[in-house]
């Protein structure tokens, strides 16, 4: 992600919210394969929050830089 402002504590801001979206992706690649298991058998409630997620997951991610992962959520 890149920030093109000169103002250093609004700067750090964006960056202190970039790096907790990073920390929180492992828990968030849990919760998408655990909607996965719980829609495949059959779970429509399951099978929302996995599209859910996904979408959240394409947006967010390409607004902190990771366009590759935007990309497949997409897919």
């Amino acid at each position: 992600m890149s920030s093109d402002t000169s103002d250093p504590v609004l700067a750090a801001a964006i960056a202190r919210i970039a790096a907790d979206f990073d920390a929180a992706m492992p828990g968030r690649i849990h919760d998408l394969r655990d909607a996965l298991d719980r829609a495949r058998t059959g779970g429509r409630d399951a099978l929302a929050a996995l599209v859910d997620g996904l979408h959240r997951l394409a947006g967010n991610a390409g607004t902190f830089g990771h366009a590759e992962v935007s990309a497949r959520a997409r897919e």
